[in-house]
């Protein structure tokens, strides 16, 4: 379940001149989505650019009232890296009307410019199950497949092979 997906949804719902903090609704909904899959017993992939500080709690209530198992992917690039890719984005009419990243670039910029306001893997909020990927090269799909289905293998079974 994309969060950003989830907000463009609300954006086209709502139009563009809503007052609604589509963010934090998307979170919102991001939650409930995932809690009732988990709740009929299928697993999920939820995906956004989550904070130690404002979604660790969620996060955890998650893994807490349904009782499943929970990895975390750590994607990661040097700020300069970052900075080209989402400005490539800004430019290339792909990307939702919501984001307004030409309007955000500046605050984007600040951002990828600090280490200290980019999330580093020292702020995981699963740090005993979380898979780092560093995105500086483009991966394979089947790469991080693979390494995630290694990294969720349960320890009898690499004992095993």
């Amino acid at each position: 379940v994309e969060r950003d997906r989830l907000a463009e949804v609300c954006y086209d719902a709502l139009g563009p001149g809503c007052a609604v903090p589509l963010g934090s609704v998307s979170y919102e909904l991001l939650f409930h989505v995932a809690r009732e899959y988990l709740r009929s017993g299928r697993s999920v992939l939820v995906e956004s650019n989550f904070s130690r500080a404002r979604h660790e709690n969620q996060l955890r209530a998650l893994v807490q009232h349904t009782g499943h198992r929970i990895t975390e992917l750590h994607c990661h690039a040097p700020g300069d890296v970052l900075l080209n890719r989402y400005a490539a984005r800004a430019v290339s009419g792909e990307r939702h009307a919501r984001h307004d990243d030409a309007r955000r670039g500046e605050e984007f910029r600040a951002v990828f410019a600090d280490p200290a306001r980019r999330r580093t893997p020292d702020a995981l909020i699963f740090p005993d199950v979380a898979l780092l990927l560093d995105t500086t090269t483009d991966l394979s799909i089947d790469g991080v497949v693979s390494r995630l289905a290694t990294a969720t293998r349960p320890s009898d079974q690499l004992s095993k092979r």
